[in-house]
């Protein structure tokens, strides 16, 4: 898992076709998604302020701030 000087403020880990993946957003705004059996960590910065973020049985990443929601498909 990553480390970073920012704080969580949101963690989810969902089941996905390649199995269980975790979502993880900090203060500073950056979201990261990690898969099982791969190295590569995505990033992805919505802007706004992250309040929430979800993955989906079909492998989506969901990332919520308080004025969008936002549905990413991650490949």
């Amino acid at each position: 898992m990553s480390q970073r000087s920012s704080p969580v403020v949101a963690l989810h880990m969902g089941p996905t076709p390649q199995g269980p993946a975790l979502a993880a957003a900090w203060a500073d705004g950056l979201v990261e998604l990690h898969r099982p059996g791969r190295r590569d960590v995505l990033g992805f910065r919505p802007g706004p302020a992250v309040r929430a973020v979800a993955v989906t049985p079909d492998g989506a990443l969901w990332v919520g701030t308080e004025e969008t929601l936002i549905r990413l498909r991650p490949r």
